[in-house]
C-alpha cells in the first residue's frame, strides 16, 4: 500500500482530518521523542491509521513536505492558467500562501528543507517563460529568485511575519525579474 499523499487523498475530509491532527501532534511535541504509538494515542487516531499516511516518523517532514506542495498547486492552478495575470500577482499569491503557512516553513527551514521553495518556483517556471518569452534551461537564473524568498522566511521566522515586509520584497523580486531580463539572460543563452 502506497502512503504517498495525493490530492485525491487530500480531497477526503477524514483523510485530511486525520492527516493533520498527525501533523500537529507531530510537530507541537517534540519530534525526536515520539514513538509511533504515542504520536497515535495522543492524535487520536490508530496505528493502522498512522501507516495509511506515513511509512515511518523520519518520513514525516518528507510527506508534509509533498502535502505543502499538493496544497500550494491548488492553491496557483487556477491563475497560472488564465492569460493575461501579471507576474506580479503571481509572485504576490506565491508570498501570501507562504505567510499562510508560515509554521510550515518555519519546520521546513529549521530541517534545512528549503529545497520547497525551488519546487515552489518551478511550479511558475513555465508562466514566467511564456511572459517573458524566455528559453532554455533557466535553472540558473531561479536560484536567483529562490535565494530571494528563502533569506525573506529566514528573517520573518527572526523577527515575525509582517505582512507589509510583502510588498518591499515584491518590489525586489520584480526589479530582479527586470534585471534577470535584461542583464542575464544573454548570459545563459
Amino acid at each position: 500500500m502506497s502512503t504517498r499523499l495525493t490530492k485525491r487523498k487530500l480531497e477526503d475530509a477524514r483523510f485530511r482530518k486525520n492527516e493533520e491532527a498527525i501533523l500537529k501532534v507531530f510537530f507541537d511535541c517534540g519530534r525526536d521523542r515520539l514513538s509511533v504509538t504515542e504520536l497515535a494515542r495522543k492524535a487520536d487516531v490508530d496505528k493502522a491509521t498512522f501507516y495509511r499516511h506515513h511509512k515511518t516518523i523520519y518520513g514525516i517532514v518528507t510527506d508534509y513536505e509533498e502535502y505543502i506542495l499538493i496544497e500550494y498547486e491548488s492553491f496557483m492552478c487556477e491563475m497560472l492558467n488564465k492569460n493575461n495575470v501579471s507576474i506580479r500577482v503571481i509572485y504576490y499569491r506565491l508570498l501570501i500562501f507562504i505567510l499562510k503557512n508560515q509554521e510550515a516553513f518555519a519546520i521546513f527551514l529549521e530541517n534545512q528543507r528549503m529545497t520547497i521553495i525551488m519546487k515552489m518556483v518551478g511550479v511558475l517556471v513555465p508562466k514566467l517563460k511564456e511572459e517573458y518569452k524566455l528559453y532554455g534551461n533557466l535553472e540558473r537564473v531561479f536560484r536567483v529568485y529562490i535565494g530571494e524568498i528563502v533569506g525573506l522566511i529566514e528573517e520573518w521566522i527572526e523577527r515575525g511575519f509582517r505582512e507589509d515586509e510583502m510588498m518591499e520584497l515584491l518590489d525586489n523580486i520584480m526589479y530582479l525579474t527586470k534585471t534577470i531580463r535584461l542583464r542575464l539572460l544573454p548570459l545563459i543563452n
